[in-house]
């Protein structure tokens, strides 16, 4: 990790599709909706 006597580089690499979009988002969320408890699976 870095430190005040250390040097630290930052390596990003990122893949992407055909078009060249790096990932597929989903539908936006309310506040309400995100802090919600998960449904069970089959609800």
């Amino acid at each position: 990790g870095a430190a005040p006597d250390r040097f630290m580089t930052h390596l990003s690499m990122v893949e992407v599709d055909d078009q060249g979009n790096s990932a597929t988002w989903g539908a936006h969320v309310s506040d309400e909706e995100y802090a919600a408890a998960p449904k069970p699976e089959g609800a």
